[in-house]
């Protein structure tokens, strides 16, 4: 079994018969995907409740009605 960083030869590419430098790459692609995503998720879920903020301060308070 290789360790994991070393370059190993042929013999321990395994079942996928890729070299090991392909898995940086791939792992840094699906990282900065990943890492998107969860910076998308945030964006939304502070916008929702920034709105939520503000239409709460629109609102009069309760009692407050105008006649």
């Amino acid at each position: 079994m290789a360790a994991v960083g070393t370059q190993g030869g042929d013999e321990d590419q395994g079942d996928t018969r890729l070299p090991e430098d392909v898995y940086l790459g791939r792992w840094l692609a699906i990282t900065a995907v990943l890492f998107a995503a969860s910076a998308l998720a945030f964006a939304l879920k502070l916008r929702r409740v920034r709105r939520a903020a503000h239409a709460d301060e629109e609102r009069p308070a309760p009692g407050n009605d105008a006649p």
